[in-house]
């Protein structure tokens, strides 16, 4: 089965630098200019939102208990 239906998830004006889904499947962390933001691929709601990030991302990742979100970062 998909994960992601043919659905609007995210209408911004900022590119997607990275994706990571979460082990579980559950979570996806989507890195846009200066934020990341967290969506509930069950609820299909965002569930949290960082800001004023400084850096450009290179890429994301989840630890093994899909409790962290590591990034890194260029300048």
């Amino acid at each position: 089965t998909d994960l992601i239906s043919q659905e609007t998830l995210l209408e911004s004006s900022k590119p997607i630098l990275a994706l990571a889904l979460s082990h579980n499947q559950r979570y996806l962390a989507i890195a846009q200019t200066s934020s990341i933001s967290i969506f509930n691929l069950e609820t299909k709601n965002f569930t949290r939102h960082m800001t004023q990030i400084k850096g450009r991302f290179s890429y994301l990742t989840w630890d093994p208990r899909d409790e962290f979100i590591i990034s890194g970062m260029t300048n």
